[in-house]
């Protein structure tokens, strides 16, 4: 339904242009999907949803749905990218942009992300430092 509003707009129907809401469901979608490779399609939605302008400017829902899809994906180092998005997400809050302040679900995305690291000790260690530091800055 997204490619066809796409492609409705792109061809002049400026009635069916996505906003936030649309993208995000999308990107939810394919965090609920379970599919290993769920980060790079939402990835590359979040992307194009950037590139369109104030009319679909991410949120702290469709940043928490990124992070959640790179929980479920295959991303060897999903804990610090999900952290990254954390601090950029509060960065972005701290310059105030409110609408994209981290809330208790991206926390717990962040968390989800960390617990499903893969790897080995020393990977799995990295990922509970991750987690660990998430929880701290939830608490504050």
């Amino acid at each position: 339904i997204l490619n066809h509003m796409l492609e409705l707009y792109e061809g002049g129907r400026e009635e069916c242009r996505p906003n936030t809401t649309s993208f995000t469901a999308v990107i939810d979608a394919w965090a609920k999907s379970g599919d290993k490779n769920a980060y790079e399609h939402a990835s590359k939605l979040f992307q194009q949803m950037q590139s369109m302008g104030k009319a679909a400017e991410p949120n702290s829902v469709t940043y928490s749905s990124l992070i959640n899809a790179l929980a479920v994906s295959s991303v060897t180092d999903k804990a610090t990218k999900a952290f990254d998005i954390l601090l950029e997400m509060e960065n972005m809050a701290n310059k105030g942009n409110r609408d994209v302040a981290p809330t208790s679900i991206t926390y717990s995305a962040v968390m989800k992300a960390c617990a499903r690291a893969p790897g080995n000790n020393q990977a799995k260690r990295k990922a509970l430092r991750v987690a660990l530091e998430a929880f701290d800055k939830l608490r504050r």
